[in-house]
């Protein structure tokens, strides 16, 4: 397939204050709250995004394939707020998720997927997961922005700078394509700390 040009203006947001704003007072659902391996050291520095959106939604679902470990630097569990074990990948326990302590079934309004998908294996099954469970929800994913992420330098001396833990990079294009070929429509993108393709992150509201 011959290559095609895309043009993207991206408008700049601060990424913790533009996700509070879209769940203030929302039904929120959180995937991958736990922030592993740097829970601890988020909250310390006040950085925890889970704390952040604790402080603003109406109700918050947080998920994760660990809740246990550090669970004690989370919000207690209570009617407007509980912890759920999931793997999005595989979404046979996710939608229990939406189910309170005392039993009552709640429809997240946002699903809040930041900074995970270039974590996963099959981010695709991760998102038909999302939309099959959760299909009327608003979804925001953030992301590293490839772009930002490639230093020409290094590159050249043969040296790769990456998390470990990521098996992708994402452009606004290929981001874009991602969440459509499973359901989502994205309907703004934005960046965050930076302007336009150099900035370090991407983020993606999608319906």
């Amino acid at each position: 397939m011959p290559l095609k040009q895309f043009r993207h203006r991206l408008p700049r947001v601060d990424r913790r204050r533009y996700l509070a704003r879209l769940c203030r007072d929302r039904c929120v659902l959180h995937l991958g709250c736990m922030a592993h391996p740097d829970t601890a050291d988020h909250k310390r520095r006040g950085k925890l995004l889970h704390d952040h959106l604790h402080a603003v939604a109406r109700v918050l679902i947080g998920v994760d394939l660990d809740v246990t470990t550090n669970r004690e630097l989370l919000p207690a569990d209570s009617a407007t707020h509980w912890l759920w074990q999931a793997n999005v990948e595989t979404g046979g326990t996710l939608q229990t998720a939406a189910v309170s302590p005392a039993g009552d079934v709640v429809v997240p309004e946002v699903i809040v997927a930041a900074e995970i998908l270039e974590h996963l294996t099959s981010p695709g099954l991760a998102l038909s997961n999302l939309r099959r469970c959760f299909g009327v929800a608003r979804l925001v994913v953030t992301v590293p922005n490839a772009f930002a992420s490639i230093r020409l330098p290094k590159l050249r001396r043969g040296i790769e700078e990456v998390n470990p833990d990521h098996v992708a990079w994402y452009s606004p294009q290929t981001l874009t394509a991602l969440l459509d070929r499973h359901g989502w429509t994205v309907r703004r993108l934005f960046a965050y700390r930076g302007k336009g393709l150099q900035a370090p992150g991407i983020v993606a509201e999608a319906t």
